[in-house]
């Protein structure tokens, strides 16, 4: 959780043994630790926005960090 960014995706698993739900962080501390508590996410559940990754109850979670956009036109 350390090296996540704004627009990176965090994956949690919740009550089942797979990756299940999908969030957008959104803010993160330009100082101090990064925590649970302080890492901001938005996801369609309850149109969550600016939710603490700590009010998850989940098992397991990774992050994903996308290095670059290719646009075709």
């Amino acid at each position: 959780l350390d090296a996540v960014e704004p627009g990176d995706i965090l994956q949690f698993v919740l009550s089942n043994p797979d990756f299940s739900h999908t969030v957008i962080v959104m803010s993160v501390p330009t100082e101090g630790a990064i925590t649970p508590e302080n890492v901001l996410v938005a996801s369609h559940d309850y149109n969550a926005n600016c939710r603490q990754v700590a009010t998850y109850a989940y098992q397991q979670m990774r992050a994903i960090h996308i290095d670059g956009v290719r646009y075709h036109n």
